[in-house]
């Protein structure tokens, strides 16, 4: 700055910046104070905001606002470039780095004392946070006109200040009325019908996904057994999606009476007006009552050995095991083999072997091939007997009598002699 004392005639050149020495005659000391003055006959630009933004006093996040303001070019030459209003939300009246970014709008270029009226639709963001702010509009937020007042576009003319806003949560997510069928099967699918919905004035600031579970009583809770889930994607307010779900009932799943239920949002990833009690409240919804019964029935078709063999040496078995049922087997279905004096399976049985036929689905059938030892101290006529599941490792209809049953083939006489 120049340092100016007594009488001056102040002529910058476009713009100057003096100090002035105040202090009076006979060495009284006086303040002193910095005056920029701008020379008129000079062409400079200036581009201002002007006071006085008009905004809503209340806002939903995930909703649109209308926001009105003016941006002028105060000065006596056109702006070198077009001119860009920045738009923010604010904890307080100054502009930083932590303000919340809305929206850009472009003003085109400014002649010499033009102005333009700015009325823009802005979104405020779903996840903004519910609290107080202030909305601030900034002309050239990054200084790509050239200017008398440049670098600082941000907290000087360059920026206005609109009333405070105070932003609530939007979004309220509610399921709709959920429906399956009566009964079921375990290791068998079923098929649910649901809608999810925003009852709120905001979208979802995240996706509304659905869970669902089986449940002994129409309460969610820990225990319940989680099914399945749907992602219903983001939810703006008023819309409404339906969904169908086919859901797989777990092989291992206890038999019984269970209640439907559905959880919208279980984990609270959307902001929400009732958060954070998702759990119990319009969240949720109870279906029907659905009685699920066992559906794998696993049953022994056939096994073939050879009519005659040699105790101490090896002989081949054929044969297949299927699922009757109206679901898929809880386990591997494991095939035993033994050889009895009579029809009927018991402990005294001599073992051969056994092979796993890995998970039987309903209506399928697995075939097996496989050798066996015979033992060495057998010698006569015997049964060839298979029995599946024999320790009852899977879920069955007719558990638990898995000896005697239709898990049991009786297959033809093998002859046992000494080599």
């Amino acid at each position: 700055a120049k340092a100016v004392t007594g009488t001056q005639s102040l002529t910058p050149a476009v713009t100057t910046t003096y100090l002035l020495d105040c202090s009076g005659s006979g060495g009284s000391t006086g303040a002193s104070a910095i005056v920029t003055v701008n020379d008129t006959s000079q062409p400079f630009v200036d581009v201002a905001m002007q006071p006085g933004l008009s905004n809503p006093s209340t806002a939903p996040n995930g909703s649109n606002i209308s926001v009105s303001a003016t941006v002028q070019n105060i000065g006596n030459a056109s702006t070198s470039s077009t001119v860009s209003v920045y738009f923010y939300l604010s904890t307080d009246q100054t502009y930083d780095s932590a303000d919340r970014y809305l929206v850009q709008v472009n003003s085109g270029y400014l002649s010499a004392g033009q102005s333009k009226s700015i009325s823009q639709s802005m979104y405020v963001p779903a996840n903004m946070a519910p609290g107080t702010y202030y909305l601030l509009a900034v002309a050239d937020r990054y200084n790509y006109v050239v200017e008398q007042d440049d670098p600082d576009n941000l907290n000087g003319n360059n920026k206005a200040v609109g009333n405070q806003i105070t932003i609530t949560v939007g979004a309220d997510i509610a399921m709709g009325a959920l429906s399956g069928p009566a009964s079921g099967f375990t290791g068998a699918r079923i098929d649910l019908s649901t809608s999810v919905q925003n009852i709120g004035s905001g979208s979802t600031s995240g996706y509304a996904t659905v869970y669902f579970y089986l449940s002994t009583d129409q309460t969610y809770d820990s225990e319940d057994r989680f099914l399945v889930q749907n992602s219903a994607g983001y939810l703006s307010a008023g819309q409404s999606k339906n969904i169908n779900q086919s859901v797989y009932l777990s092989a291992s799943l206890d038999a019984g009476n269970y209640y439907i239920l559905a959880v919208a949002d279980r984990y609270n990833y959307v902001l929400e007006q009732d958060d954070p009690d998702n759990l119990n409240g319009n969240n949720k919804v109870v279906g029907n009552q659905i009685n699920i019964t066992v559906g794998a029935d696993v049953a022994m078709e056939t096994v073939i050995g050879p009519s005659t063999a040699v105790n101490g040496t090896p002989m081949n078995l054929s044969g297949s095991v299927t699922n009757i049922g109206s679901g898929s087997t809880s386990n591997y279905v494991s095939v035993y083999f033994y050889l009895s004096s009579d029809q009927n399976f018991d402990e005294q049985d001599r073992f051969l072997g056994q092979v796993s036929n890995g998970y039987v689905d309903a209506g399928q059938s697995k075939s097996f091939n496989l050798n066996v030892n015979v033992p060495g101290d057998l010698v006569g006529d015997y049964y060839l007997l298979a029995v599946a599941d024999r320790y009852n490792y899977v879920l069955e209809q007719d558990d638990p009598d898995n000896l005697n049953g239709n898990n049991k083939v009786v297959g033809n006489i093998v002859s046992v002699n000494s080599p």
